[in-house]
């Protein structure tokens, strides 16, 4: 028999146990996003209202202080209320759709993220795919951790969640390199529930965001905490929003003349339709591109639209248009 005969049997022979590894590889990281998530999702334990003092480092006006509160009756009908240094947000969030409203025209990118409820984000990933399973110290803690991506085939997603080993409660997440990282600690019950009192972001081992959490297992029963903004504008609205792609994204001509140096002023809030398209690009400096090159070359991209399931709906992103600049 030859050698290419030879391997080929090989790797027929051990093909069941290859295949048998992955499926346990599989089935244990998702058992173990279960457990935690079981632990910890807030949205099946009834009405709570949740407030947080929140620091946070912004690109534009550096640390910010403030409150964050969500008052919540079910997926269907809650309320977040944000009061930070220079920023303010109502959004109330009622049968499918979010109305917000916001003391300026954009969110300022170190306030965009709803690090108090970052644990929201941990039941979409029972749909990816775990790539490993393995044993890690996280800040003295014996951790289980699972190594995950999203299920597309473009681009997908990669993240790392760990868990305690002994209580199975979620300690920290990672991006892909461990660039970015959470960490929840100081768990407190309420029913069959645990809430972290503290949630920090890291990037590059520097602190960015820090939540410490006060829980209530009720809501007032007011009327008025789910009357919605009279200057708020509504647009579908999902937890589990899949992120848009890119579809078409031309490069953006800036002469080298009439570029800052700055950085900041680089920056955008881009509002896409559920057709892919860009309805609004709002700079996000007090002093941005004088000459607009950048918002009219931006107009005309193209995306595939966020989904909440099949249905497209609109969303906001964040563009760094350092990345698309042409040299």
């Amino acid at each position: 028999m030859s050698l290419r005969a030879l391997l080929a049997l090989f790797i027929l022979l051990i093909q069941p146990t290859i295949n048998l590894f992955a499926g346990d590889k599989q089935a244990e990281g998702i058992a173990l996003i279960q457990k935690a998530v079981d632990l910890t999702d807030l949205r099946k334990s009834g009405p709570y209202r949740m407030r947080a003092n929140v620091t946070m480092e912004d690109e534009t006006f550096g640390r910010r202080e403030g409150v964050d509160v969500h008052n919540f009756i079910s997926p269907e009908r809650w309320r977040r209320d944000l009061q930070v240094t220079g920023y303010n947000e109502i959004a109330v969030f009622l049968g499918g759709y979010m109305y917000r409203s916001r003391n300026t025209r954009f969110t300022p990118p170190g306030v965009r993220g709803d690090l108090s409820g970052s644990l929201r984000n941990l039941p979409e990933t029972l749909n990816y795919k775990v790539l490993r399973v393995y044993d890690r110290k996280v800040n003295g803690l014996d951790a289980r951790c699972v190594y995950l991506q999203q299920n597309r085939t473009e681009k997908p997603a990669e993240i790392k969640w760990c868990f305690d080993a002994s209580t199975g409660l979620p300690i920290v997440t990672f991006s892909s390199h461990e660039t970015w990282y959470t960490e929840f600690s100081n768990y407190k019950a309420s029913g069959n529930k645990f809430i972290p009192g503290k949630i920090e972001l890291f990037e590059k081992g520097k602190s960015r965001s820090t939540a410490i959490i006060e829980f209530e297992p009720s809501v007032p029963h007011e009327e008025s905490i789910f009357k919605i903004p009279s200057d708020a504008i509504g647009r579908r609205w999902c937890d589990d929003m899949q992120g848009l792609r890119s579809k078409v994204i031309g490069p953006v001509s800036v002469p080298p003349g009439a570029r800052s140096h700055q950085g900041l002023e680089l920056f955008y809030e881009l509002t896409i339709d559920e057709h892919g398209k860009v309805l609004d690009v709002v700079p996000m400096a007090e002093k941005p591109f004088v000459d607009r090159i950048a918002i009219e070359t931006m107009r005309n991209w193209e995306f595939e639209p966020a989904r909440c399931g099949d249905s497209p709906v609109t969303t906001d992103i964040v563009v760094d248009l350092k990345r698309f600049m042409r040299q």
